[in-house]
């Protein structure tokens, strides 16, 4: 869950497939979300998969209920998308004091 205008913290995940850490040294990967957007994740622990997706002010002000996804692109040029199943759930909700 995501506060509206909060831009302290960002989207974090740990891609992995079939119970395994995906090892990202030299991939690149991107952040999906339903509203539209999209843009590149930063790689915080290439070889246990963990990525993280900052929060700009402007990217949450819709709030509702939305699903978002990375995709890694490998260096053959192939495509994944992570999770494999179904999607992050991600929620923006108003804040006290109407930030945003």
């Amino acid at each position: 869950m995501i506060k509206k205008g909060d831009t302290g913290e960002g989207i974090v995940a740990v891609l992995s497939r079939k119970g395994k850490e995906e090892n990202l040294t030299g991939k690149t990967v991107r952040f999906y979300m339903s509203n539209g957007i999209e843009g590149y994740a930063q790689v915080i622990d290439p070889e246990n998969g963990k990525v993280m997706y900052p929060i700009e002010d402007t990217f949450f002000n819709e709030l509702g209920y939305f699903q978002g996804e990375f995709k890694v692109t490998y260096e053959d040029g192939r495509v994944l998308s992570f999770p494999g199943e179904g999607f992050i759930p991600i929620r923006i909700i108003e804040g006290v004091g109407n930030n945003g």
